[in-house]
C-alpha cells in the first residue's frame, strides 16, 4: 500500500498511464465519485476498474459501506475514528495515515469474493457493463449544483418551513465547500443545521452556534 499526498506538489500524471492500462485492475469503492473529481481536477481516463460499492447493491447486500464489506467478507472491524478528521493539515497523524491505507488495504479480498458472486448468480457480465459506463461518461462542469439531498437524510419529517430553512443552508454550504475546496460537513455540518431549522434563533444566537463569519452568512439567508 501507497499513500500519495495530492497537495504535496508531486506530479500525479504518471497515475494516468495506470488509469488507462487495461492490463491493470483498478479497485475502488464507489468508483464514479473518484473518477468524476479525477477527470475534472486531472483529465484521466480509466480503463479495466472494478467497484465494491456498486457490486454491493447488485447482490442486494443488506449495507452498502466499506466498513460493513470489510465485516461481513473478512471479519473485520474498520475503525471509523479518523474519517472526519482534518485532512488538510501537514503533517499527516500516524493514526490518519494508518486509517488511508486500511481503507484500500482489503479492497482486493473484497473484490475477489465479490467477483466470484457476481460470476455464480450470473451478475458479473453486467457489473462489468456498469464498470465500462463509469470509465466512459464524460465529466461535464454543471453551471448550477443540485442540492444533495440524500447528504441530509429524514428531511421529509421536518414542516415545509424548516425544509425551505434546510435547502437554503444546503445550498449555501455546497457553494462555499467548492469555493474552498473543502468538504461541506466541514463548513456546517448535520446536526447543526438540524438545530438551526428547528429551533428559533438571532443573529447573536447564530453568532455563538457557528461563529462570527458563518453566523452573519447564514442569519442574512
Amino acid at each position: 500500500n501507497y499513500i500519495i499526498d495530492p497537495l504535496s506538489g508531486i506530479d500525479l500524471r504518471i497515475l494516468g498511464d495506470i488509469f488507462e492500462n487495461t492490463k491493470v485492475l483498478k479497485i475502488f469503492h464507489s468508483a464514479i465519485d473518484d473518477i468524476k473529481a479525477l477527470k475534472r481536477d486531472f483529465s484521466f481516463k480509466f480503463k479495466n476498474i472494478a467497484d465494491t460499492m456498486y457490486s454491493s447493491k447488485l447482490l442486494a447486500l443488506e449495507h452498502n459501506s466499506l466498513n460493513f464489506l470489510a465485516e461481513y467478507y473478512l471479519k473485520i472491524k474498520l475503525s471509523k475514528t479518523e474519517q472526519k478528521s482534518n485532512w488538510e493539515k501537514r503533517p499527516l497523524d500516524r493514526s490518519q495515515l494508518e486509517y488511508a491505507s486500511l481503507d484500500t488495504a482489503y479492497l482486493e479480498t473484497i473484490w475477489a469474493k465479490m467477483n466470484t458472486e457476481l460470476e455464480a448468480q450470473g451478475l458479473l457480465e453486467e457489473a462489468e457493463s456498469e464498470f465500462s459506463k463509469f470509465c466512459e461518461e464524460v465529466y461535464k462542469p454543471r453551471e448550477t449544483e443540485e442540492i444533495a439531498w440524500h447528504k441530509f437524510p429524514n428531511v421529509m419529517k421536518f414542516t415545509p418551513e424548516q425544509r425551505r430553512t434546510v435547502h437554503d443552508i444546503l445550498q449555501y454550504r455546497e457553494e462555499k465547500a467548492k469555493r474552498l475546496n473543502k468538504a461541506s460537513f466541514r463548513i456546517v455540518n448535520n446536526e447543526i443545521i438540524k438545530k438551526i431549522a428547528t429551533e428559533k434563533h438571532t443573529e447573536e444566537s447564530l453568532l455563538a452556534l457557528l461563529g462570527k463569519k458563518e453566523g452573519k452568512d447564514v442569519f442574512d439567508l
